[in-house]
């Protein structure tokens, strides 16, 4: 999955104040806030997917995606042990 960055009129036009995550973001806002401090694009990146697409969270894929392939793996096996 390639990170794409979001940005709505929301982030573009406002200016971020410690008090405004909470009106911008209601209760995400203790994650965007910590998100923006930190600086990470990619989780950024991941954040405003999930908040304007309704995407799950990379890690959430990304364990989707171990699950599946294990279950491939354990029917396959299982088809030829059969």
């Amino acid at each position: 999955m390639n990170p794409i960055l979001i940005l709505t009129a929301r982030e573009l036009f406002s200016e971020f104040k410690m008090t405004d995550y909470y009106s911008l973001y209601g209760d995400k806002a203790e994650y965007a806030r910590a998100v923006c401090l930190r600086g990470e694009m990619q989780e950024l990146c991941d954040f405003t997917q999930q908040l304007y697409l309704g995407m799950p969270s990379y890690h959430e894929w990304l364990e989707q995606k171990r699950r599946n392939k294990v279950m491939r793996l354990a029917a396959k096996s299982t088809a030829t042990t059969a």
